[in-house]
């Protein structure tokens, strides 16, 4: 059976735990865009 995901806003809470995870799914393009992309994350005060 394939799990059912449900995305949503993130809380405030949240924020801190962002950067790990766009650098986790940066790593799924590896080979596919520029190594500066693999290593940035979106600041705090961006987002």
């Amino acid at each position: 059976m394939t799990p059912v995901y449900k995305m949503t806003m993130a809380r405030p809470n949240d924020l801190p735990l962002l950067p790990a995870i766009e650098l986790a799914a940066a790593k799924l393009l590896a080979g596919h865009v520029p190594e500066s992309v693999l290593t940035e994350t979106t600041s705090q005060e961006d987002l």
